[in-house]
This record gives structure tokens, sequence and C-alpha cells, in this order.
């Protein structure tokens, strides 16, 4: 994503938010991530999701919704705060 600095088509936006609903499933990734991010200040625990202004909790979407969203903005949003994130460890 962003060492390649180019924007993500539509499609590619929805694989890699599909992606990431997948991997987040994963309970020891969820208490691995939640122990970084405690070290780190909190960075993931304070931002809030662009997709929770749309209504839409947890992750809870799939592709034929996302078609309908601006999925290009909400990974932009979700790559800078894993950049945040990765600074800070």
């Amino acid at each position: 994503m962003g060492a390649v600095d180019q924007e993500l088509t539509q499609d590619q936006a929805i694989r890699v938010l599909l992606a990431c609903r997948e991997l987040f499933i994963d309970e020891e990734l969820q208490e691995n991530l939640a122990g970084l991010d405690a070290q780190c200040g909190g960075v993931m625990a304070s931002w809030q999701p662009p997709w929770v202004e749309e209504g839409i909790e947890e992750m809870n979407f799939d592709e034929k919704m996302l078609r309908q969203k601006p999925v290009e903005i909400w990974v932009a949003d979700f790559e800078r705060v894993l950049q945040k994130l990765s600074r800070a460890a």
C-alpha cells in the first residue's frame, strides 16, 4: 500500500478490506494487536474507523455492500493508522 504510493482501484481496496476482516477474526491476532497497541499508546484503540460513520460496526461488510462505499478512502485511512502504529512500535 504505502510503500508503492499508488492509489488502489476499487477492486483492490475491496480485497484489502475483506482480507483484513478475515484476519481480524483470529482471536490470537486480536490479542497480539491489542497488546502491541497498548504498548504504543493506544493508536488503534483511539482510531475511529471510517466505516463506523456509515453505521457499519466491526468490519461487518461484504463485497456487494462495499461496491457502494468509498472503500479507497477507507483503506487509505486504515493504512495511515497502521503506519502510525508501526512507527510507535
